[in-house]
């Protein structure tokens, strides 16, 4: 071979490796990972609530049918059965030394008027207590048949079948309560029919109809924080809620600074029927929906590095219900009249 083309094989090579070991230094040629920055805190107690999609609605439907279709059993377990929880990812790792507890739930009470002229012996209107747990429900009817039920009924969610249960009131103001099987799902419901009882083992529709309901809340948030050493950071607890919702005027707490810090906020709706910081809400359209938050956020006074949170929904809906024959009720085997049938559905979100 030529000396001319051993020296221009050799400089070829040269510049392969030469090429192959190039770190760029130039920060326009470089592509840097991006970087993240602080989240602003909670500027407002106010959220939006947001409702139940019209497929999971569809679902729960389905789950009051007479024979409930094995498909409609499937889309329980994918759609309404898992429980919404995320992560978000924190800005960087100045936080992890903190620690949160957060909680919100709603306890509803709806408000029943009777349509129409009403006898003298019936009741004008009512109201009825509804807790959702993932497991069971609580019916409470406050203005009872009988003094002894005067302390509601527990209902525990089936696997397969819709469980009843008849809420008796005074001068024919009933209620039948139909649990759809959801036991430990994150979508928990309650059908709510007012239906009468007649000597002939039948439930008829009763002319009451919702007109209002009253949230009561139950909200709280506790965090701590061990800042790296030779830094600062801030605390953040707040209590949320979607317009409607009375929540206290002082809605956050703050602290910052160095060392261990620790904020905490919780508030509970007063139970007592005569208490007016929670007044009812008219329902003028149906479907209604609300939404409770519990949040805690760390961080430093630029903004929060990480967010813990938990959000509690209601929504109240209406639906036809089918006639069903035959249905069992305590000891009894019932027949009851389709008709209008009222939704209250709850569930939760949790950012960890």
């Amino acid at each position: 071979m030529k000396k001319s083309n051993v020296a221009s094989t050799m400089r070829v090579l040269v510049w392969l490796v030469v090429a192959a070991n190039f770190v760029p230094t130039n920060k326009a040629c470089a592509q840097e990972a991006p970087r993240l920055t602080p989240r602003p805190y909670p500027t407002s107690s106010q959220v939006i609530s947001q409702p139940l999609s019209n497929e999971k609605r569809a679902i729960l439907e389905q789950l009051f049918l007479p024979q409930i279709p094995a498909q409609a059993l499937k889309d329980r377990t994918k759609t309404l059965c898992p429980h919404a929880l995320s992560r978000q990812e924190p800005v960087d790792e100045s936080t992890k030394k903190g620690l949160a507890e957060v909680s919100a739930a709603i306890t509803t009470e709806l408000y029943f008027r009777r349509e129409g002229e009403k006898t003298n012996l019936e009741l004008g209107q009512f109201s009825l207590s509804v807790e959702l747990t993932p497991s069971r429900v609580f019916l409470r009817h406050l203005s009872p048949r009988f003094p002894s039920d005067a302390a509601g009924f527990t209902a525990s969610a089936a696997g397969l079948t819709a469980r009843a249960l008849r809420l008796e009131g005074k001068f024919g103001a009933d209620i039948l309560a139909l649990v759809p099987p959801l036991r430990g799902c994150g979508v928990m419901s309650v059908a709510l029919c007012p239906r009468r009882y007649t000597k002939n083992d039948e439930l008829l529709r009763a002319p009451y109809v919702v007109e209002a309901l009253r949230p009561l809340v139950t909200m709280k948030a506790d965090g701590v924080l061990a800042p790296p050493p030779g830094s600062s950071g801030k605390v953040m607890a707040s209590l949320l809620a979607s317009e409607g919702i009375a929540i206290p005027h002082t809605w956050f707490l703050a602290t910052s600074g160095s060392g261990t810090l620790s904020q905490a906020t919780e508030f509970n709706t007063l139970r007592d029927a005569k208490n007016t910081t929670q007044p009812p809400l008219p329902v003028s359209t149906l479907p209604k929906h609300l939404a409770v938050e519990s949040r805690v956020d760390f961080g430093r006074e630029e903004g929060s590095v990480r967010t813990t949170s938990k959000r509690a929904s209601i929504e109240l809906s209406s639906f036809t219900l089918s006639q069903l024959s035959d249905l069992e009720v305590g000891t009894s085997e019932l027949t009851v009249e389709g008709g209008q049938c009222y939704l209250l559905s709850t569930w939760s979100e949790e950012v960890i």
